[in-house]
């Protein structure tokens, strides 16, 4: 298999329905839905210009024109966003530690006590064990943030029952 794991990372971004923005490095969002732009949504994390690993960008999920965008077209209140998102990116932060992924930053403050903290994993982590690769496929489909926006009918994953990672590494 000579396929770089940055580029597999890209393909599950696509395959399963997220988009990218390559700006600086590369993303992995939820897009949000027309007749907004679809070149923004909730960002899940990015991968740093260098490429060394990725990284969330919590800020990017609770600043204010975020929230406000996305109670215009949930149809939502502050609280209902409060009460429903915010857990959400709490638990994604918690989820995030079974792949190892350490804690940066200062926090992001969301209304809550203690702030949340950005985190961060090495591509060489997925290269030194595939089968966290395999589980952060599964993670991207699955976490709170991703469930979030399928139950409230903005975005439905792709492929959810099929994993790109299985192309290429099938007996893995």
């Amino acid at each position: 298999m000579n396929k770089n794991i940055q580029d597999i990372v890209k393909e599950i971004i696509s395959f399963h329905g997220f988009r990218s923005n390559i700006q600086t490095g590369f993303s992995c969002y939820i897009p949000d839905p027309k007749p907004f732009s679809t070149k923004e949504g909730l960002l899940l994390w990015v991968c740093t210009p260098k490429g060394k690993k990725i990284v969330t960008k919590l800020e990017h999920l609770v600043n204010k024109s975020r929230r406000k965008r996305l109670i215009k077209f949930l149809g939502i209140t502050d609280q209902e966003f409060n009460e429903g998102l915010i857990p959400k990116i709490t638990d994604y932060c918690d989820m995030l530690t079974q792949f190892d992924c350490q804690k940066i930053g200062k926090g992001v403050s969301v209304n809550i006590t203690p702030k949340i903290y950005n985190r961060s994993i090495k591509f060489s982590n997925f290269e030194n064990d595939l089968k966290l690769l395999k589980d952060f496929e599964v993670f991207l489909i699955n976490n709170p943030i991703t469930l979030f926006a399928e139950e409230k009918g903005y975005f439905t994953v792709k492929e959810k029952n099929k994993l790109l990672f299985d192309k290429y590494y099938s007996s893995t």
